[in-house]
């Protein structure tokens, strides 16, 4: 149905809308603010695109009627529908708590340059490094540790894992040392050739070579802004804990022993360990 008709059955079922309301459908209001927060959500401009606009209308008014076929269903009443709805719900609600915030929080020219220079390795000095690293599930003894960390290459330390009895997964990796997920942009391990690392992660240890390092630098024109992001999203993660921690000391929380932190997975479950920070 065209968005002419649709509008036009709309308004013949009870009054025109007007002002703030863009239509309704089945008394269900469409209002300006709710079409230009779609538009918002989508990286859209509707106020110089026309077509645009009248196309967005459309699919508001078909996703009304979506909305009270599935409520006719009573689709909105399982199970299913409602452990979604609440974990849309609380995670909107996480995500407005903590970036309203610090969105637009002014960061000095000054604050930028102090960020750039003291972070050398996401900006000027900004390399990719290739890795070639073994992935073990189960926990080490110190002396097969000991050993591993001596070891003189990847290969070496996947022959002594063999010779303990132990399985390693073994893959080729690339580590951006701007990214602060990764060994390298965290400062665990030195972005050098040659380099070897054995790091604890949740599931496991990883350990391996560097093989080789290229440079990456980001060029000077681009470095404020990625600056700015970075240090916003630093903001974020600190009010994060912040709220966290102050919240966590009132809480009252407790945990099926079975699924308490610490407790453990299922006998025999194992899990591939991750680079990443947890």
């Amino acid at each position: 149905m065209a968005i002419g008709g649709a509008l036009a059955l709309v308004a013949c079922q009870g009054e025109q809308p007007k002002g703030q309301v863009v239509a309704t459908v089945n008394g269900a209001e469409i209002t300006v603010a709710e079409l230009n927060e779609e538009a918002r959500a989508r990286g859209l401009d509707i106020d110089t695109d026309r077509a645009m606009r009248d196309a967005l209308v459309k699919e508001l008014v078909e996703r009304k009627l979506l909305v009270g076929e599935a409520q006719a269903q009573k689709i909105d009443r399982t199970p299913q529908f409602l452990l979604a709805e609440r974990r849309g719900r609380e995670i909107l609600l996480a995500q407005q708590l903590l970036t309203a915030p610090t969105q637009g929080t002014a960061i000095t020219p000054g604050q930028l340059q102090t960020f750039i220079a003291t972070h050398p390795l996401s900006f000027g000095g900004r390399v990719t490094v290739a890795v070639d690293q073994l992935a073990v599930s189960k926990a080490m003894p110190a002396r097969l540790r000991a050993q591993l960390t001596a070891a003189e290459s990847t290969d070496r330390m996947a022959d002594l894992l063999k010779g303990a009895g132990l399985t390693a997964t073994r893959t080729q990796e690339s580590w951006d040392s701007a990214d602060p997920a990764t060994p390298v942009g965290s400062g665990e391990v030195k972005p050098a050739a040659e380099t070897r690392f054995l790091l604890d992660r949740p599931g496991g240890t990883i350990l391996g070579t560097i093989i080789a390092v290229q440079p990456a630098p980001v060029s000077a024109d681009q470095q404020p802004a990625i600056a700015s992001a970075l240090m916003q999203r630093s903001l974020a993660e600190q009010r994060m804990r912040t709220l966290l921690d102050r919240a966590a000391t009132s809480a009252r929380i407790a945990y099926n022993p079975d699924f308490a932190p610490g407790a453990g997975g299922p006998e025999g479950t194992a899990s591939t360990p991750d680079h990443r920070m947890k």
